[in-house]
């Protein structure tokens, strides 16, 4: 692949990024308060050196609070061993489900990963662009 399409093709993803926001919404339980919404974008600085092939992105401290509660306990994790052998979307999906209503290891998805959830499933390993 030439310089310039992987240049591209990195870059997309940094577009993307730089449109994107994250919207958080306080609703209010009591009358006479108001619901707030508040808007931050990922992105509050993004660095291009075509001379040396480098990007750098800053991205919005205000969001740091967001990241730290991904450690809290209140969301799914999933040890990289785990699911690095996942190549297909799809398979994470199906690796993620069992979560969904206990937020615990079950032993299907342990299996699922084990063996290739996407190989079982008769998905691809992966897919042309």
């Amino acid at each position: 692949m030439p310089s310039a399409e992987a240049s591209k093709d990195i870059r997309r993803p940094f577009q993307v990024l730089a449109r994107r926001k994250l919207r958080y919404i306080t609703l209010m339980n009591r009358p006479n308060q108001k619901t707030v919404m508040e808007s931050y974008p990922w992105m509050i600085k993004d660095a291009y050196s075509p001379r040396r092939g480098t990007y750098i992105i800053h991205l919005n401290r205000y969001l740091m609070p967001f990241f730290t509660l991904l450690d809290k306990k209140r969301f799914t994790k999933a040890e990289f061993t785990e699911v690095s052998r996942l190549t297909n979307p799809y398979s994470m999906r199906l690796f993620m489900s069992p979560y969904a209503s206990t937020g615990r290891m079950m032993e299907a998805a342990a299996i699922l990963a084990s063996n290739g959830c996407g190989s079982v499933m008769g998905y691809q390993k992966s897919y042309q662009r």
